[in-house]
């Protein structure tokens, strides 16, 4: 299904982001690439949509791969990251499609008509051995590769270790049952003083409402989508996955504040000691400790088990346009961006999961957190994320329903119905059902 913006949107939008203004480069100390094959004098440059809030090490990449490619100039674009799809159909849609994206939608701009294949420009033998399988997963669609993974990691549960110590409960690193999570949650309550044992997101704008519901789907039992292509969550299991949030909801374990609530809220409330638990990819647990300070300590710990385990595994990819007039530019710049040596110092840096198969032997691999993490990813119980057509549309789909169900406005029953009917006028359009 082709996912095409209105001509009024186009107008209105389509010049925002390119209009953004390119972050300063900092010093360069690290990363490998390409050797330059230009001509002096001869400069392409090539656009690159980051997300926003890019750290200062991305940055050190960038410049140090235009030290090395003097023929390439790399123009970055920060944009919100629950913004880049739109912004990259808006952009396409006004023939200024950025020539590299970051990407955590691959499969929907894939079946848009809106990434490149990248299959002319890799050896496919490489890029299994190289990344892990979760990695390769969100770059690849029915046989092809369309972006190539820059980190990576699958839901875990953030936990803020100091408000567990002040309560006498001990982190369980060995895992935990949903009825043991709730337990919990429900012990680090303290509604007189503003903190809360859990929350989830409920905002139909953010991203996070599908992702951290999905994972409880999953671990109710729960399949997104079935061997004939169809929605497969509106059943008993689906049903189960909401009465257990809703029992929070009820028992003031979770924020009253949950149709409104984002991941962004979720990292203030965790890191000012108002929120002992949240779920979400392991990518935002480094901003929480920066904000938190020396105040608290965030952890990573297991997902809850609930009939069976659960969690989503993605992370960001960089993808080329389909609409790119520098092609070769721009692959050169996504091959030294997610080279060994750059991956390695990017996710050190910034705190996040490496996609590498192996990495680096250095102590931030060798952390708890890190191995927490990679315990989850290797989890049975783990899937790919958004990997079904249109994956941007379904997800807008369902989370306007979780919202009406999380605000009592809908049954779980009817918003999971409705839900998988809209889902299947989607699919079925792709799969010809």
């Amino acid at each position: 299904m082709k996912k095409l913006m209105s001509l009024l949107l186009i107008a209105v939008l389509a010049f925002s982001a390119v209009a953004c203004s390119a972050q300063p480069n900092a010093a360069a100390d690290s990363g490998s690439g390409t050797a330059a094959a230009g001509q002096a004098g001869d400069v392409t440059t090539i656009t690159f949509m980051a997300q926003a809030g890019s750290p200062e090490c991305m940055y050190t990449l960038i410049e140090k791969f235009e030290e090395e490619n003097p023929d390439i100039k790399v123009e970055v674009n920060e944009v919100a990251a629950n913004d880049t799809y739109d912004q990259l159909v808006l952009q396409t849609e006004a023939n200024a499609a950025p020539d590299v994206y970051m990407t955590f939608w691959t499969i929907s701009a894939a079946t848009n008509g809106l990434a490149a294949e990248l299959d002319e420009f890799i050896d496919i033998d490489s890029f299994k051995s190289r990344f892990t399988e979760a990695g390769q997963g969100y770059g690849e669609w029915e046989g092809h590769i369309y972006a190539i993974p820059y980190r990576s990691g699958c839901s875990v549960m953030f936990a803020n270790a100091t408000l567990f110590e002040q309560a006498g409960i001990e982190l369980p690193y060995d895992g935990w049952t949903w009825n043991e999570f709730y337990a919990i949650a429900e012990q680090l309550t303290d509604p007189a003083n503003g903190v809360y044992g859990y929350s989830i997101c409920g905002d139909s704008s953010d991203t996070g409402t599908e992702w951290q519901f999905q994972s409880v789907l999953l671990q109710a039992g729960c399949e997104l989508i079935d061997e004939n292509n169809k929605a497969a969550f509106n059943n008993e299991a689906g049903v189960a996955a909401f009465e257990y949030i809703l029992s929070m909801i009820d028992a003031g374990i979770i924020p009253p504040s949950i149709a409104s609530t984002n991941v962004d809220q979720q990292g203030e409330l965790m890191a000012s000691g108002k929120l002992a638990l949240f779920s979400d990819g392991p990518w935002f647990q480094s901003t929480i400790q920066q904000k938190a300070g020396d105040n608290y300590e965030i952890v990573a710990l297991p997902m809850p088990t609930g009939v069976t385990s659960g969690s989503l595994a993605g992370g960001t990819a960089l993808g080329m346009s389909s609409k790119s007039d520098n092609k070769e530019a721009a692959w050169r710049f996504i091959e030294f961006m997610t080279s060994d040596d750059s991956l390695n110092y990017w996710c050190e840096q910034f705190g996040q999961v490496s996609p590498l198969s192996e990495t680096a032997d250095t102590d931030y691999y060798n952390t708890q957190d890190y191995k927490m993490k990679l315990q989850q990813l290797r989890d049975p119980g783990t899937i790919v994320a958004n990997h079904y057509p249109d994956s941007d549309a379904l997800n807008s789909i369902m989370r306007g329903y979780i919202q009406a169900v999380y605000m009592g406005e809908m049954e779980p029953m009817a918003a999971l119905n409705a839900m998988a009917e809209e889902w299947n006028v989607i699919l079925d359009e792709y799969y010809g059902g």
